[in-house]
């Protein structure tokens, strides 16, 4: 009965559709939660708009795992060892007179044919919201939650034997997986997929192979990929060939840009009330959320602010003091951009802390706010008092 239901189960949730036509590129800042940049892209856009890698002619291969049968077989040979775990020669190495060789011939071709393939260089999809820098990641991300990450190092690689990471929206006659007769989608049913298009260097047949030997010389070790049939961990690429592509995600090193106005020197005095002013920021800033500057021991926080310039405008209201009581939510997140002047509306509670001032410069040089008037609890009319709040994602 357990069995049957773990079988059921797996056909309820295989998806009917799983190739996309589309991708979803973003840029994380350090927190990984920001957002810097980010594009969609469909796959006729990529063919028309940025380079085409592939000729719909060549065809692309990998190298699959290295068993021992298979390695003997391809060989001719009698594996020696105790332990094929530990062995050079899971690796498609052979041993000689000056030692082990790495070699391009078990398990790849021809039966791990990718088909001839036309796509997109990911570095040029990552280009569109920014690029990577060195330090940077990038997660390679498929529909059906399937992932693989990878350093800015191989992404931006010049290794021919390695080649581009391509992420694929065309291939024919493929050998491996799936339709493969054109474009993504019914034509090409395990599309958009990434892949490297190696060069012909290693192998005897003259083939586009990516294999074990340039994984482990172009690829960082912690990043290698592994077939595992416990308590066997076999090295192999096929986890580089990630199917049904949707998402490509730059987790950057680069600092959130947070407009935060900071605590004044003076917490007193403090009222709540109603301040009105503008903003402008010097860099562009990503908003979800704005945080109010208590007193100490107090509940000070902002129960309505509206942001706004001559063709938008967005506000939000506080849900009181149970959970983050400080912070007030905005519905979608979104950013005040570079040089822009925006007019603000905040309406305070409680003991909020206030800059008492008519114009702030913001720390680390993002940019400028402004009091134009607050009105506090009473009714009395002020032309200084700006709010100590911080915008962040």
């Amino acid at each position: 009965m357990m069995l049957c239901a773990g079988i059921a189960l797996l056909f309820v949730t295989l998806p009917v559709q799983a190739y996309t036509t589309e991708v979803h590129v973003v840029k994380y800042a350090a927190d990984g939660e920001t957002i810097l940049n980010e594009t969609t892209v469909n796959y006729t856009w990529m063919e028309a708009n940025l380079p085409v890698h592939g000729d719909g002619a060549t065809h692309y291969y990998y190298q699959g795992p290295i068993f021992e049968e298979e390695w003997e077989n391809t060989y001719g040979l009698t594996y020696a060892g105790r332990d094929w775990n530990s062995s050079e020669e899971k690796w498609d190495k052979v041993g000689g007179e000056s030692g082990y060789v790495q070699e391009e011939q078990c398990n790849c071709y021809p039966n791990k044919d990718l088909g001839a393939c036309k796509g997109t260089d990911v570095r040029d999809l990552c280009n569109l919201v920014g690029g990577m820098s060195p330090g940077d990641k990038v997660k390679i991300k498929a529909i059906d939650g399937f992932f693989k990450m990878f350093p800015y190092s191989v992404i931006y690689n010049n290794e021919p034997a390695l080649g581009p990471y391509v992420l694929t929206w065309y291939s024919l006659d493929a050998e491996e997986g799936g339709a493969s007769s054109g474009y993504t989608g019914p034509d090409y049913t395990t599309g958009m997929r990434a892949m490297f298009f190696s060069d012909t260097s290693t192998n005897p047949w003259g083939k586009h192979i990516a294999g074990i030997g340039d994984m482990t010389n172009y690829i960082p070790e912690e990043y290698w990929h592994y077939y595992v049939n416990w308590p066997i961990f076999y090295p192999a690429l096929g986890g580089y060939t990630v199917k049904y592509v949707s998402e490509i995600a730059i987790y950057s090193t680069v600092l959130p840009q947070v407009f935060d106005t900071g605590a004044p020197d003076n917490q007193y005095p403090s009222i709540s009330g109603t301040h009105t002013g503008t903003i402008k920021p010097s860099h562009d800033v990503c908003v979800y959320k704005m945080y109010t500057y208590p007193c100490p021991g107090t509940g000070g926080h902002t129960e309505y602010v509206k942001i706004e310039n001559s063709s938008w405008c967005i506000t939000a209201n506080w849900t009181g003091y149970q959970g983050e009581r400080h912070n007030i939510s905005f519905g979608d997140q979104f950013t005040l951009k570079a040089s822009e002047t925006y007019n603000y509306t905040i309406r305070t509670g409680s003991y909020p802390q206030i800059h008492h001032t008519d114009s702030l410069e913001v720390a680390n040089g993002m940019g400028i706010i402004t009091c134009d008037k607050f009105i506090d609890a009473n009714g009395r009319v002020y032309y200084v008092g700006i709010p100590a709040i911080k915008f962040f994602c």
